[in-house]
């Protein structure tokens, strides 16, 4: 999904490459240089896609503190995991556009696949062109397994649940990823 040479066209390679992907802990640095990798991309015809009104932030648990003071432009907030500097919930105005924090917790998760991700890799999405483009899908990998039982000498119910789901992906243009390291 993630690649610094992706062709702009796949029928005419005069277009060049453009790239999705970038190295580097999460920053403001960082983060600017993935909105100007989002605001640059084309299309197949090799025009701009457009420039997004808002961006999503997606980042593992490990991050999160790191992008909301990065978002609030070092500020801490007390209390509370919805802090944000705007009139919005996890929305922030920086820098002059409007980004949305996600929290992925299956992100640096184990799976019986390996491991999910890590724990320094983050990613910015064009959310809304995203969705216009349908450029993810989501995918079962198996049925979900739901068990439960009941421990009848202190009437507790136990329930496990298990499944296992993957994303596939077209139109990288829509999403910028970070390793997390340099």
């Amino acid at each position: 999904m993630f690649a610094t040479d992706h062709p702009v066209s796949l029928t005419d390679s005069t277009l060049g490459t453009q790239s999705n992907k970038i190295t580097g802990v999460l920053n403001k640095a960082n983060l600017l240089i993935a909105i100007d990798l989002l605001r640059a991309m084309k299309d197949q015809n090799g025009t701009r896609m457009g420039v997004a009104n808002e961006y999503t932030l997606v980042v593992p648990i490990a991050l999160e503190r790191t992008a909301r003071e990065t978002l609030a432009n070092g500020m801490s907030f007390a209390g509370g995991t919805e802090a944000s500097n705007s009139n919005v919930p996890n929305t922030f105005v920086w820098e002059g556009f409007r980004v949305k924090l996600e929290v992925l917790e299956t992100l640096d998760q184990p799976s019986k696949a390996g491991q999910i991700g890590d724990s320094t890799q983050w990613f910015l999405l064009d959310a809304m062109k995203s969705k216009e483009l349908g450029a993810f899908k989501f995918l079962y990998l198996y049925d979900i397994i739901i068990e439960f039982y009941k421990d009848d000498s202190s009437k507790t119910v136990f329930y496990d649940i298990d499944l296992e789901f993957s994303a596939d992906h077209f139109n990288y243009q829509v999403i910028v990823g970070s390793t997390g390291t340099v």
